[in-house]
């Protein structure tokens, strides 16, 4: 789905948008294990011609579904974009892509959800992590535990001389 706004009616007067997108529409990565948009997000937009430009304002809401960062449980968390204000030139060099008269809103939207999403989600501010292997036990990366005296797979590497 994509976020529409025609240059013509915005010479005229400001366009007000409201509404839900799903989050398979925002086109984020797949492959991320940390996170998921687990909501439709709901927008409430004010698009008005500026200048040499249009000023899109408002908010985006949804809820993030992450895995933490340090001990990989699982939690839910709200993303808002209050008081969002974007500037979208009409000329220029950075100026937006234009088709039929209409400005897609939806690829500046993404970017400013996307650099919004927390690069390390924690599900609270004070994780310690994954808990320690008790004594006596070997720690591998990934979490594996072996008890002593069994050599991890990795050893072997350990004993190049580069």
């Amino acid at each position: 789905m994509s976020l529409l706004v025609n240059l013509a009616q915005l010479a005229r007067q400001a366009v007000c948008l409201e509404g839900r997108i799903a989050p398979a529409d925002w086109d984020l990565d797949p492959h991320d294990e940390l996170l998921a948009i687990s909501s439709p997000v709901t927008y409430s937009l004010t698009v008005r011609k500026q200048g040499k430009g249009i000023l899109v304002e408002g908010s985006l809401r949804t809820e993030l579904t992450c895995a933490c960062a340090r001990c990989l449980k699982e939690f839910r968390q709200a993303l808002d974009r209050e008081n969002l204000a974007l500037y979208l030139p009409l000329e220029g060099e950075d100026q937006v892509v234009i088709r039929h008269e209409c400005v897609d809103l939806t690829p500046y939207l993404r970017e400013d959800m996307v650099l919004a999403l927390p690069q390390h989600p924690l599900c609270e501010p004070g994780c310690s992590g994954l808990p320690s292997a008790p004594p006596g036990q070997v720690q591998e990366p990934g979490g594996n535990r072996q008890p002593p005296g069994r050599l991890s797979e990795w050893a072997a590497l350990d004993q190049l001389k580069l």
